[in-house]
């Protein structure tokens, strides 16, 4: 390009920019407060939505957790059989049976001894 067509190109650009009205500078301003606020609310819409989200999923966690819970065992509706201790507890002195061994009296039940002693038959 040489100098002529440079003027020419620069006269022809002044021309365009002459004819063409300068926004004001008030709409500007007014439209990039206005775009501001926009951006401000949805960032605090999406920031409270994001708090909101992460406190019920912390709350659902802890609520799922194992040992959150109060444990609830079956209550037994009898006492446990002779003999048998309760797997949650050690046995003791009074459920263990004690063994029974014949009469060391002569006349005990074995020997059909005296009437009051031993355990008695049905007539």
């Amino acid at each position: 390009m040489n100098g002529e067509e440079a003027d020419v190109v620069r006269i022809a650009f002044e021309q365009i920019l002459d004819a063409a009205e300068e926004p004001a500078a008030r709409d500007v301003v007014d439209a990039a407060v206005a775009g501001g606020r926009r951006a401000r609310r949805r960032r605090l819409a999406l920031s409270a939505t994001g708090t909101m989200l992460f406190v019920a999923l912390t709350a659902t966690a802890v609520t799922a957790l194992p040992g959150a819970q109060p444990q609830h065992r079956p209550v037994p509706l009898s006492p446990p059989s002779v003999g048998r201790p309760s797997p949650d507890r050690a046995p003791s002195s009074a459920s263990v049976p004690t063994p029974v061994s014949a009469s060391p009296h002569p006349g005990g039940p074995s020997s059909g001894g005296s009437p009051g002693q031993g355990p008695r038959s049905a007539p």
